[in-house]
Order: C-alpha cells, then structure tokens, then sequence
C-alpha cells in the first residue's frame, strides 16, 4: 500500500517555506534533506489513451551522489 499527499504553492518560496519547515522534516524522520535533480518524461499515446485509463507511465532519472532510472507505471 503507498500513501501520498499532493500539495500544490504558487511560486518555489511557498513550496520550499514548507519542505524547509520544523515541522515537514519532523514528519519526514528529522532527516537533512538533500537537493538532487529529478528529471521526469511522461509517455502516452498523442490521442492520450493512458490518461484516460486513469493511468500514467513515468520515467525518471535521479542525479544525485548515484545516478539511477525508474519507471513507474500507476
């Protein structure tokens, strides 16, 4: 089972006021968090059959101390 939240700010201030907060990274483990780059390409058809299943493809390269890739199908 996964569990996840979806938060939506009107500029990178908002987001990053929250993510930086006491209280965010006390939620988060009280973790350092790390900046890395995420690049994610979503793949559909041009006439978007998988969104309207109600589904997506993604893959996404990681930049990190470790480069990886994933693919992740919802």
């Amino acid at each position: 089972m996964e569990t996840e939240v979806k938060l939506a700010f009107k500029d990178k201030d908002s987001l990053f006021k929250v993510a930086l907060s006491e209280d965010f990274r006390k939620f988060c483990w009280d973790l350092d968090p790390d900046t890395m780059l995420l690049e994610n390409s979503y793949l559909d058809t041009n006439d978007m059959k998988i969104l309207k299943r109600n589904a997506s493809v993604r893959q996404r390269h990681v930049k990190g101390l470790e480069d990886y890739f994933e693919e992740t199908v919802k």
